[in-house]
């Protein structure tokens, strides 16, 4: 997620269309985010259905997400619905691509939408050990950390400066991606 600015641009890369829907979706039942603009980092970012949290936290969280499976509860039997027709893939492995609604994909990353509606709750998120992320990563490792950092700064002041610095790490990401793929064609960058 360091390389991306968010979790929709992220998803832009797998599922096309996923952030005007999303935006649609969450403009017509009155949550107000642009998520174009919406900054995401390690505190604010959830790749997994499984967490673990108060009641408080469910409480709240059912209450955003109860309007969003209502609508699109309501929406399963129009034809053609953008919501339910069967046109995202999935993002396993390249031999099991199959058609999908887009709502799996828009669910896990709503995640991100709910944190930032709801800065009461603290959120404990796994970081990777140095060497786990030098192994996964090799020459990106030491520009995750700050790219996140970056994010974090930028989300927290809105300094154009921090977007400046996330922008040229995302750069030399993208960079020493490409380094560790020529030197190791096998790797597995993530």
């Amino acid at each position: 997620m360091a390389f991306y600015r968010n979790v929709w641009e992220q998803g832009e890369t797998w599922h096309p269309g996923l952030t005007a829907l999303a935006q649609h979706l969450l403009d017509t039942l009155g949550y107000h985010v642009d998520l174009a603009t919406s900054i995401d980092h390690h505190l604010t970012t959830a790749f997994c259905n499984y967490w673990v949290a108060r009641r408080p936290f469910w409480e709240a969280y059912f209450a955003f997400m109860e309007p969003i499976f209502s609508y699109l509860e309501s929406r399963r039997e129009q034809p053609s619905d953008p919501f339910w027709q069967p046109r995202f893939g999935s993002s396993g492995s390249s031999d099991h691509i199959q058609a999908l609604p887009v709502i799996p994909y828009l669910v896990e990353r709503l995640f991100s939408v709910f944190v930032k509606l709801h800065p009461e709750f603290t959120i404990a998120a796994w970081e990777y050990a140095w060497p786990d992320l030098q192994r996964r990563t090799y020459h990106a490792a030491g520009l995750i950390p700050l790219a996140n950092w970056c994010k974090r700064q930028l989300a927290a002041t809105g300094d154009p400066f921090f977007l400046q610095c996330f922008q040229r790490l995302r750069q030399e990401m993208a960079q020493a991606v490409a380094r560790t793929l020529q030197e190791n064609p096998q790797a597995t960058i993530g």
